[in-house]
């Protein structure tokens, strides 16, 4: 799945499992306290989609920057 295409080569029920476990993966890691339309598997409003893209944008922007900031701080 590498490159954004499915493997063509790949049998059918190898592509649907490898696909169960990725979105299983994923469905593990949500945190549904950013994201809780998912917990009730509603559907998100204007304002659940904007307050969950700040909070990820926030913790993105905090995981770059934090290596930055603590390896300005060890050359101190």
């Amino acid at each position: 799945m590498e490159g954004g295409k499915i493997p063509v080569r790949m049998a059918e029920d190898a592509l649907a499992e490898n696909l169960r476990r990725i979105t299983g993966m994923i469905a593990k890691m949500l945190d549904v306290d950013i994201f809780p339309w998912l917990a009730v598997k509603g559907v998100a409003s204007k304002e659940d989609r904007y307050r969950a893209s700040t909070i990820v944008a926030d913790r993105l922007c905090g995981a770059v920057s934090d290596p930055i900031v603590r390896n300005a701080q060890e050359k101190r």
